[in-house]
């Protein structure tokens, strides 16, 4: 059974090297689509209110959740409290720096959907 797949521009790969720095860069993509646009990382700046609202208003939908079973339609739907929880919790491991080990932990699982 040969392997192959397409580059972002179309043009097909089929050296098992070449597929899989393009699934690579593929997940790097989906993963952190937004990774540019988040300065108060890069600066080690508290992040803003703002910052959080736009982060949850963006979070696409019809996606699993993640390690803590939240999906992100109930975090987008939550209100206006759960936005300020959220964000208060955020602030308070941002001061204390202190990451969950569950907050760094990703969980890719590729399945074929030909069933």
């Amino acid at each position: 059974m040969t392997l192959v797949c397409k580059d972002k521009d179309g043009n097909v790969l089929s050296e098992q090297k070449q597929i899989l720095e393009r699934w690579q860069q593929y997940f790097k993509e989906l993963l952190n689509p937004e990774a540019e646009r988040i300065t108060s990382i890069e600066t080690h700046e508290e992040p803003t209110y703002e910052e959080i609202s736009e982060i949850i208003k963006n979070m696409k939908p019809n996606k699993a959740a993640g390690p803590d079973y939240i999906l992100p339609e109930v975090i987008k739907k939550g209100g206006l409290t759960l936005k300020q929880k959220i964000f208060k919790l955020i602030v308070k491991i941002w001061k204390h720096t202190y990451t969950h080990t569950s907050f760094r932990r990703s969980v890719i699982l590729s399945y074929n959907s030909r069933t």
